[in-house]
């Protein structure tokens, strides 16, 4: 058989289900949009007053006082990654991701080339109270899938440690602050009885510098959890605010740190129009 055959008509397979992938990650999102309210506030300093100081700092050097509160957020990345602990290549994909806040949830989507005939695509979502992870390779073949109590709270915790790229985010009334001390503070957010929480690190100038947490690695009856780091590497101002550009993602692990999935971020819109919501 020829196999030049083969891979064109694999080809066409996998673009022809990407089409659908693609349409339900849209119905995905727009059921994410239904319930938004109609207007934002407008953020003040005597918001920020009931926040620990290292908090109330951080939103205030990011220049949200003034502003609009974020209710949605829209952010584009490229992205490195390895999928193993053990492995030296670097594995290079695109990918956005939507977030609501007053309903805390996201909906990511990654591609990822692995070689000129294997491509990765993944999306995780939270989504009333849930999480659900799913990857295929050439829109096919389902490499992971998975769901449950763990994914559900990993998933929460997730969506806590990215609100540094919607630092209006902080003010929600699902995140109970606790000062640690004058450059860190413990977030703690519940959803549906779903409690996650999480520490931020921040520098003397209120850039948050780090988030990390206790997350579960697996979803298996036997998983368990272990240190998750965000290390922020850059920090610029995106749309007049100052957000991280660039950071690095690290389970702590008992054979050592390993350091997996590296972001930098492209774009991120604020309050973005629906026709703004793109698939990668």
């Amino acid at each position: 058989m020829d196999t030049k055959k083969i891979i064109t008509g694999m080809f066409i397979i996998s673009t022809l289900m990407g089409c659908s992938i693609h349409k339900k990650a849209a119905k995905e999102r727009a059921e994410m949009l239904q319930q938004l309210p109609q207007t934002a506030q407008i953020i003040r300093a005597a918001d920020l007053e009931r926040l620990p100081q290292p908090v109330k700092q951080w939103l205030a050097s990011s220049g949200v006082v003034g502003k609009k509160r974020t209710q949605t957020a829209f952010v584009e990345q490229t992205l490195r990654m390895k999928l193993k602990s053990d492995q030296d290549k670097w594995y290079i994909g695109k990918a956005n991701q939507l977030f609501t806040i007053e309903d805390p949830g996201f909906n990511w989507t990654m591609r990822m080339k692995m070689s000129p005939i294997i491509n990765i695509k993944a999306r995780d979502k939270f989504a009333n109270g849930h999480g659900e992870m799913h990857i295929k390779m050439n829109n096919l073949i389902t490499m992971a899938k998975a769901a449950g109590s763990k994914i559900d709270e990993a998933s929460l915790q997730r969506f806590l440690g990215e609100l540094v790229w919607f630092p209006s985010a902080a003010l929600s009334e699902h995140i109970n602050w606790e000062t640690i001390d004058s450059t860190s503070a413990r977030a703690t957010i519940n959803i549906n009885d779903i409690e996650a929480f999480g520490t931020f690190n921040f520098n003397t100038q209120g850039e948050v510098v780090s988030f990390s947490a206790m997350r579960y690695k697996d979803t298996g009856a036997e998983a368990e959890k272990r240190l998750w780091i965000n290390t922020v590497k850059k920090t610029g101002i995106i749309n007049g605010i100052r957000v991280p550009v660039k950071t690095s993602t690290t389970w702590r692990l008992d054979d050592g740190d390993w350091t997996w999935l590296k972001l930098e971020i492209t774009d991120i819109k604020l309050n973005p129009a629906k026709k703004q919501i793109t698939n990668p």
